[in-house]
Formats: C-alpha cells, structure tokens, sequence
C-alpha cells in the first residue's frame, strides 16, 4: 500500500528479549522494497526493511525546506571547501540556513533591453536537486543491490560462478515437483566487498517466509565464551603449545537439512526445474546455523574428542583442544595431535588451515618467546576514524573522571543528543568483554542509558573513546606464571550504594589462571543492599556462580587444585562461614547457604586481601589516576 513520502513511522520489532524491551521503533519512509517498506532511523542513522509497519501521515520528520536550493558554480581552483569537520558540531542539528531570495532589483540588473517574459520553475520541481542528490547518497554504497546489476559487472560475474560452482559441488539441492502441500522460500543474492578488496557473491534463502511454527528451536548455533579461549590461551602458554586457526568456508552448507524444504530456482541456475529440493543448510533457513553446528558436532565426536558440558564449543581430547565460533575455530595442544585433526577435518570439510592464530574475532595475536599478547588496536582505529577522532585529545588518563554520577534529567530534547550515542557505546562494550577490562566499568555505566541519552553521557562516552585511543596497543598479556596450571585465583569487590539514582550497588569481579586474565565483568547489583557487609557478599554470592563454571571447564582440561576467590571485607567472609542466625540477612538466606555449602564442600575457598591489593576496584566505580594504574598494571601486566 502507498503511504506519504517521509512520514513518520513505528515498525515492529521481534523478537522482543523482554517484556519491558520497546516494542516499535521509530522511523521515516523513505522508500519502498520488495518485503516491505525501506525506512530510515534518525537516531542511529540506519536504512531497515520491515513489513509490520504503522505510519502517521500527518507528521513528519522534515516539515520545513529551504525555499530553493541554491548551488553555487567554484570559480577558482583555489577555492575549496574544508573536508574537515568538528565532531561535536556534527552531532548537534543545526538548522537550515535561511535561502535569501533574490530581490526585483537584482533581476532588473541583468535585464536586457528587449522584454522577456519571466519563466517560473513548476512548484513541484523545486527541490528536485536536493532530493535526486538525497536518493543517491542514501542507496549508493558500491555493491551491486542485485542479481542484475552485479552481472554487469566481470567481478561480480565472477564471484558469482564460484558460488553456484561451491553450491553444485556440495549437492546443495535437487530438481523436483513442488508438492501442494508445500511452499517453496524464494532466494536472493547478497554482494559484499571483504576488508581485503575481494568481491564475494552470497546465495541466501528467505527465511522468514519458512512457517512460523517449524523448526523454532533450531534458530541458533551456540559459539565459545571468551573464557574458555582465554583460558586456553593460558594453557597454551604455560606449555609452549601451538595455536592453530582453521576456517570452514561456506560452513552453514556442510549442515543436512532435517525435513523438506524447497526454493525457487535460483537466479543464474541453469535448470529447467521452476523449484529445487534442499540437501544442505543454505544460508538465510533459520535452522542452518543449527544444522552447521549438529554436524560439526558428529564429526569431531567421532574423530575422539568430547564435548564439554560447560561450555559447548570447547572440546577436549588427549592433549588436544579446539574451541569453536560458528565456522572459525582455535586448536591448541601437541603439535602431532593438531596435524591428524586438522587432515581428518580436511577430509570431511573445505578447512582452511590459517596457521599460527594472528587475528580471531578482531583479536591481534602477537606470539613470543614470552607468550601472547592479545590487542585490539586495529578496531580501535575504525573507531577513531568512524566517531572522527582520529586527532582527538588524548590527555586523559584514566576512562572516567573520578567520582563520576550521572545527572537526572528529564525532557531532554532528542536534537541535544547525537543519535550514535548507542553505536558507540555498543562498540566500545565490544573491545571491552574482548580485550579490555580497563573500561569495563565505563562501559557497563554508559550503556544503562542507551534508551535516554544525555550530553553528559555523550561526552562521558566520548571521554572513554579518547583513552581508548591513547591506549590502544595496550592488552592482555599472556605468560608464564608462577602459580600453578591447576588453580585459578578470583577477586570480588562492590562500591555499596555508589548508583545515586536507584541507590544500587555494583559488583566487580575478575579472574586469573597463572596470573593472566580470563574473564572479568562489571554489574549493578539486581536489589538494593542494606549495609556494605551485604553488598559485598552478593558480589561475591555472584562470584562463586562464575567461579564454579570455570572450574569446571578446568577440570575437563586438567587437574583441579584449588579455586581461591579473594574480597577486601571481613564481615562478608565471616557472614559466609559463620552458621549462625541473622535477623538482618533472612533476604538472602538462599544465596548465603549456596556460596557457603561451596566452602564447606571444599569446592572454593574465600580468603581476605587488602583494599589497596584487590584488582576488582576498577570494575566497581570510577577511581583516581594511581589507584586506577596500579589495577591496570595488576592486570595486564601480572606476569611481568
């Protein structure tokens, strides 16, 4: 249905995560496409396709224009305009410039002396300029939008026949009949540049148009927590173990497809069949990452590894581990072992043996004698250069200023706030769970807000990316440790009552295994604590959670000695041990007699440390330059 050009609009989202989530997302019509309507979203600035769509046609975004556009010819080659643009003054909408209009004397001026009748441009026409010039910045991105278009082409065309020749050789579909029973999912092709300059052509399916009852459950494909790699990574290190990277291209397409599904024939097959039946998991079906993940699972099980019960993409062999993200994975452990798997790998699977591991998941690896050292200074730079702060002031020292609160404030206008705000709190909270523990206070403190923005949130974020910059060869350091393989040391802390809006703590937690970090977090706590004994035992009543998967996954790798958790409060360790009754901590009854029958059972140990010597103080609230160095070199350069 045809709907005013550039009214406002709410497309629905699905699916919701919670029932407090927003449930439409504001936008403007923009266009039209085949599944639906093209808005766009002011706040972040993206280009959508929804189908489920409200629309006011009485509002809309840009009530008014310039009377005309006036465009200017260069006169001079010396005359150019500046390229460079103050961030913060891109962020702030500024308003259009008043157009003068010319007046009658400036028209009699260049009047010649016959008479001339005046030739008015139609009404409809006059912003047409602007508006040819809008359609073009908004579709063009360099990438064919279709089968058509990229087939003009030779690179394109190119990429193309490896993909069906990838397709045909998997014995990816079948010619056959459409049952009337069924329906067949129409396809379409996907062109993307890779970082590298490579054209790359994609078949996809169209999913959604699969029945929403079928197959809801095999939507997903699980992927590795980073402290399982981290912790391999450790291993690797106190061993002198190789890391080996593998890639499976076209990984979804190795998966079976449970039940029959059909497509049209796809554009550029050479079939006179109108329908094809579907022997692999192509890509778009929302059961392929599923389908992926169950084979590679039969064949790695049947190659003698198991698969682990406390992180499912982690398995363990003789000496031998491969964790796995969707199709990249990481293999360490004897360097005989790792050659048979990656050869018996081959044989069922297109791998590609990547070598020694440099870059997984935007991670650097830098491997020495010393060990590894993991960055993210490569991501950090598009930062940089995305958010127009490469120049940027980096004088700071420390991600947030101390003693940092954020200011109530209520009816901010939505023109105050840039609307990337999200994007790069979300980037930065990126580079923090993977390499940066440093920020990740900051971060976890920014993104509360990504629904109500603020500029002193936006500066706060800001801030966070100019340290970010000035430290972005800084990482993880993994080496040799004096401690031993089997034990991991854990440390907890909580700023009591430091959230002055909600009066809520926050609980801080990291984790070593040989003094190199494995994983860390930063959390405000689920219920307000009525003393700071309190708040300190639910920081590290959520410790022990964390600490009591690890070991786990510990165990599955080698022997486990001993899980220490350390907290800076002697009221919290005594309120664990201690059997008796308090009528002040009935609340949190439950908790208490989890962590303690974990001390009891000799499956962890609660010892006390120093304020000044607990390296979670950064993850619980804003602190000084020293305090904060000393923690950061605590824990990225533990080991030496």
């Amino acid at each position: 249905k045809l709907r005013v050009f550039g009214s406002k609009a709410w497309a629905h989202i699905l699916p919701r995560r919670d029932k407090l989530d927003p449930r439409a997302r504001e936008a403007v019509l923009v266009g039209y496409s085949p599944n639906g309507y093209k808005l766009w979203d002011p706040k972040t600035n993206d280009f959508f396709v929804s189908r489920d769509v409200r629309f006011d046609e009485t509002n809309f975004k840009f009530r008014e224009v310039p009377d005309k556009l006036v465009i200017q010819d260069t006169t001079s080659d010396n005359e150019q305009m500046s390229q460079e643009t103050d961030f913060e003054e891109c962020a702030n909408d500024q308003p259009d410039p008043e157009v003068k209009k010319p007046s009658a004397g400036d028209n009699n001026a260049d009047m010649s002396s016959r008479p001339k009748r005046n030739i008015q441009q139609p009404k409809h026409l006059e912003d047409y300029e602007l508006y040819s010039a809008y359609c073009l910045l908004s579709t063009h991105d360099g990438d064919p939008k279709s089968y058509r278009d990229a087939m003009k082409e030779k690179k394109w065309q190119e990429a193309i026949r490896n993909e069906l020749s990838a397709l045909e050789n998997l014995g990816t579909w079948t010619p056959a009949t459409l049952p009337e029973t069924s329906t067949a999912i129409d396809t379409r092709w996907v062109f993307r540049t890779k970082d590298d300059g490579t054209p790359k052509a994609r078949l996809v399916a169209r999913g959604y148009q699969e029945p929403q009852d079928e197959y809801q459950e095999w939507t997903y494909a699980p992927v590795c927590r980073m402290s399982t790699v981290r912790l391999l990574i450790s291993f690797a290190v106190q061993y002198d173990w190789p890391i080996r990277q593998i890639d499976v291209p076209s990984a979804f397409l190795n998966g079976f497809v449970d039940g029959e599904v059909y497509i049209k024939t796809p554009e550029g097959v050479n079939s006179t069949s109108r329908f094809m039946k579907l022997n692999r998991a192509l890509y778009g079906l929302r059961r392929s990452p599923k389908c992926w993940n169950v084979r590679f699972n039969q064949i790695v099980e049947q190659l003698g590894l198991r698969r682990s019960t406390f992180d499912y993409c982690l398995y363990c062999g003789e000496r031998l581990f491969l964790v796995l993200w969707v199709d990249d994975a990481l293999i360490t452990g004897d360097p005989g072992e790792i050659e048979k798997l990656i050869k018996s790998l081959s044989d069922v699977f297109n791998v590609k043996n990547m070598g020694e591991v440099s870059v997984f998941l935007g991670m650097q690896f830098d491997r020495k004698e010393s060990g590894v050292k993991v960055i993210q200074s490569r991501i950090i730079q598009r930062l940089a250069e995305k958010f127009n702060m490469v120049e940027c002031n980096t004088s700071c020292k420390t991600p947030m200023e101390v003693n940092f609160q954020v200011e109530e404030s209520e009816g901010i206008s939505k023109n105050q706030v840039p609307p990337f705000y999200r994007n790069l709190v979300c980037s930065l909270m990126y580079v923090s769970v993977m390499s940066r523990p440093d920020i990740c206070f900051s971060v976890s403190l920014l993104s509360r807000f990504c629904h109500k923005p603020t500029m002193q949130l936006w500066n706060a974020a800001k801030r966070v990316l100019r340290y970010v910059i000035s430290t972005r060869d800084m990482g993880l350091n993994f080496t040799k440790g004096n401690d031993s393989p089997n034990n991991i040391v854990a440390y907890s802390d909580s700023d009591w009552g430091g959230d002055k809006l909600t009066r809520r703590s926050v609980s801080g937690f990291i984790a070593f295994h040989c003094q190199n970090p494995i994983t860390w977090y930063s959390r405000k706590q689920n219920c307000v604590a009525l003393s700071s004994m309190e708040s300190e035992f639910l920081a590290a009543s959520n410790a022990s959670q964390e600490l009591i998967n690890l070991k786990g996954i510990l165990g599955e790798i080698t022997r486990v000695n001993e899980i220490k958790l350390l907290v800076d409060s002697s009221s919290a360790i005594s309120f664990i041990k201690n059997c008796e009754n308090s009528r002040r901590a009935k609340h949190i009854d439950i908790r208490r007699h989890f962590i303690k029958d974990l001390v009891e059972n000799g499956d962890l140990q609660i010892e006390y440390v120093n304020t000044n010597e607990n390296v979670s103080d950064f993850l619980t609230k804003p602190l000084g330059q020293v305090k904060f160095e000393s923690c950061v070199i605590k824990t990225f350069k533990a080991s030496g």
